[in-house]
């Protein structure tokens, strides 16, 4: 029973920001005018999906070692690695966020241009 709840407190943790993903995503593809920056909005939303998806995956598994009940120095360096992998899959995030943002300045910009 432990292990069905670490399961859904981590499915709870990553579904609003996946949710969120699939509206913004639902959105550029139902109403945005198509071209470059439609384009690169969703590559951007993809790319912050993926990584959303693989921090979701390493907590599982993250927690999979730490439940089993691993030695207490193989926990405490890996802990290390786990969270030098979280920063770089944030870090993906945050590209994916510039590349949205950039999109959106860019279809404003060529708005105001007309």
């Amino acid at each position: 029973m432990d292990s069905i709840s670490t399961i859904l407190f981590t499915l709870t943790a990553y579904l609003p920001d996946l949710i969120g993903l699939g509206i913004a995503l639902i959105m550029l593809l139902g109403s945005a005018k198509p071209g470059r920056e439609r384009r690169n909005a969703v590559v951007g939303i993809t790319i912050m999906a993926i990584s959303t998806l693989a921090r979701m995956g390493l907590t599982f598994y993250q927690n999979s070692i730490f439940s089993s009940g691993a030695a207490t120095s193989d926990v405490a360096s890996m802990l290390n690695l786990f969270m030098a992998v979280h920063t770089a899959l944030n870090l993906i995030t945050i590209a994916g966020l510039l590349m949205v943002v950039w999109a959106l300045c860019r279809a404003t910009r060529a708005v105001d241009a007309r």
